[in-house]
């Protein structure tokens, strides 16, 4: 699993290896950790290798775009242990793996402004998935809330403590994402009729089409993306493909600029 560059590993469509490109528009990583609770299902650490197979049945093409994986030079640097990457692209998108795996990054890159998309805040006292958001805390300057529909009493007063954190409604994301720079996307902030082979279902969550329209934004705007809590093993076809898609779109909105 951790050795990078296995010619067994599979690779996201069209992608480089970072020995033959160094600074490619995207760089492609995947963090294959497990951290989560005992109580919750594992195997997120399939979940970079199912999204690059899933990607691999798909086509890209946009009408309006081209197809962002021949217009962009992308590099897949395969499945790292640690946030340490070869390449030095302008945008990276990680696959995760768990929650845990974003303030390791956001360490590294240092963004500003980070948007959360995410049934939960992630603001508990925990080196794991659910305290993942308040490891970032003291790296960034604003945090946007997106879809965050179930919270403990723990999180809530982190939350309320910290003004620089602010929940975000649906209809004004408009507003801030030209601002960000970073944006993690926990699979569970969509609905789980769209996406069920996640870690933590909440019903009630994100529609395909809106979470699609927020990451096409971002990568118009070059922010970094990382991609968690997909599960292969609850569910394995529907789940890394709809992974896929959005990459896909959010690699539409980075090829349009």
């Amino acid at each position: 699993m951790w050795e990078s560059r296995r010619k067994s590993e599979p690779r996201f469509p069209l992608s480089f290896s970072s020995d033959d490109v160094k600074s490619p528009d995207v760089a492609v990583v995947g963090l294959p950790r497990e951290r989560v609770l005992p109580e919750y299902p594992t195997g997120q650490a399939e979940a970079p290798n199912a999204v690059r197979s899933a990607a691999s049945t798909l086509d890209f093409y946009d009408p309006e775009v081209g197809d962002p994986l021949e217009i962009l030079t992308l590099v897949d640097e395969g499945n790292l242990r640690t946030f340490e990457p070869e390449s030095e692209p302008e945008i990276f998108v990680v696959l995760g793996g768990d929650h845990s795996i974003t303030p390791e990054i956001v360490q590294e890159l240092t963004p500003r402004r980070l948007l959360w998309l995410d049934a939960h805040p992630d603001l508990r006292r925990s080196e794991r998935h659910d305290g993942a958001l308040r490891g970032c805390l003291e790296i960034v300057d604003e945090v946007f809330l997106v879809g965050v529909r179930c919270w403990s009493r723990e999180e809530y007063d982190v939350f309320r403590e910290h003004e620089h954190v602010v929940s975000v409604d649906h209809g004004d994301i408009t507003e801030v994402i030209d601002d960000v720079d970073y944006v993690s996307l926990d699979l569970d902030v969509l609905d789980p009729s769209v996406v069920p082979g996640v870690t933590t279902p909440e019903p009630g969550g994100l529609p395909y089409r809106l979470c699609a329209d927020i990451l096409r934004w971002a990568g118009r705007k070059r922010a970094h993306l990382d991609v968690v809590e997909l599960c292969p093993t609850v569910e394995s076809h529907v789940s890394p493909v709809t992974a896929a898609r959005l990459v896909g779109e959010y690699l539409k909105g980075v090829a349009e600029r």
